[in-house]
């Protein structure tokens, strides 16, 4: 048995991509090694369904400061903690090995998901770049193990860091068991009405970014005749980009055929996917892209990007496309709509190819990659 420390601060309080990564990550290890202890280290802890869940499991212990030792806790104060709690192996989450980890002599590893800032360096200020590239440098130089959720960020690594290729493990990320569940058509039916969705729809999840290139979706969506369009439905956080979007869809009279749709529960996602026709996710850059995973799992035909980590976990036979050009993706989204049998391979050789990253596989990746440092 192991006592494995986590660094936790975004696991219990991020609820996007780092979050959910951290979240589904410990709960594939709950599930299927129950037998270590796993210790949660985090200076905040906001209180949701989410995280309530986590600590249901007589696995976990979440370990956290009083008010008054929080700050500087991650680099200084932690160390008390540590001394309180002993652990056998550290695992960084996301990018991270806090200073008060980094002098204890046990085994230390890092998860390593993007290097996003080094592709669109003219999204962050220069003061971040900097703090991004000296907590990954750190992080990389004091890790027995650096793990990389893909192998395009792999390629990152060793591109932008000059990291050995052999100091560097790939082991996909999962997503939620919820994912693959089936649900009833009437459960579909209920929460379609409760977002007031389309009877009909192709999906888009995801931030509402540049990078995440949602423009280039309502691009190729005016270029399909009304009579063959499905409407889009955009489920993800808004930003300054959304603008952008939103300007071009009043400017081209779509406001018909895109729904931004607030999806208030993490539960109800699953049922929002398996309502749709139809996947898109035309990414400019991914570490991984877990809701391509999502979307397999929940037996869609997915359209996404010939780029970065898409490919890898999209599979050979989902539609893979240059997310520079909205005619290639029109042409693909008529394709796929309207091809019964080509619809068909693509779900079924897609949720064949999410079965790569089940929770029970990538939880015994991740046991046998801790045990090589650390054997009971």
């Amino acid at each position: 048995m192991l006592r494995i420390g986590f660094d936790a601060k975004r696991l219990l309080n991020n609820f996007t991509g780092f979050g959910n990564y951290s979240r589904t990550l410990i709960a594939d290890l709950v599930t299927h090694h129950p037998e270590h202890d796993y210790l949660l280290f985090t200076p905040d802890i906001t209180d949701t369904v989410e995280t309530q869940r986590l600590f249901e499991s007589p696995s976990i212990k979440v370990v956290s400061p009083p008010r008054h030792r929080k700050f500087f806790w991650r680099s200084f104060g932690m160390r008390i903690d540590l001394n309180r709690y002993p652990i056998n192996l550290f695992h960084g989450l996301t990018h991270e090995i806090p200073n008060a980890v980094t002098s204890l002599k046990i085994p230390k590893i890092v998860t390593i998901c993007d290097v996003v800032y080094k592709h669109f360096p003219h999204s962050y200020p220069a003061s971040i770049i900097g703090k991004k590239d000296r907590a990954i440098s750190m992080a990389c130089a004091h890790a027995d193990g650096i793990i990389a959720i893909s192998e395009s960020t792999k390629q990152d690594l060793i591109d932008f860091f000059s990291i050995e290729p052999d100091r560097i493990s790939v082991i996909y990320p999962s997503c939620d068991e919820r994912f693959r569940k089936t649900y009833s058509r009437k459960s579909i039916d209920s929460v379609k009405n409760r977002y007031d969705l389309p009877e009909t729809y192709t999906l888009y999840v995801g931030s509402v970014t540049e990078r995440k290139n949602l423009l280039v979706a309502c691009q190729a969506l005016r270029r399909i005749p009304e009579k063959n369009r499905t409407p889009l439905v955009v489920v993800g956080k808004t930003s300054g980009y959304s603008e952008i979007v939103v300007n071009y869809i009043a400017k081209h009279h779509l406001e018909q055929w895109v729904t931004f749709a607030q999806v208030t529960s993490n539960d109800d996602l699953p049922l929002v996917y398996q309502g749709a026709e139809l996947f898109i996710y035309p990414s400019l850059y991914e570490g991984f892209g877990i809701p391509v995973l999502e979307a397999l799992c929940c037996g869609l035909p997915v359209i996404t990007s010939n780029v970065s980590s898409l490919p890898e976990v999209a599979g050979a036979d989902s539609q893979l496309i240059d997310p520079s050009e909205p005619d290639t993706i029109a042409s693909a989204i008529t394709r796929v709509l309207t091809d019964k049998e080509l619809r068909a391979k693509m779900i079924s050789a897609g949720y064949a190819h999410s079965l790569r990253f089940n929770g029970n596989r990538i939880a015994q990746e991740l046991n046998d990659f801790y045990l090589r440092f650390f054997t009971p």
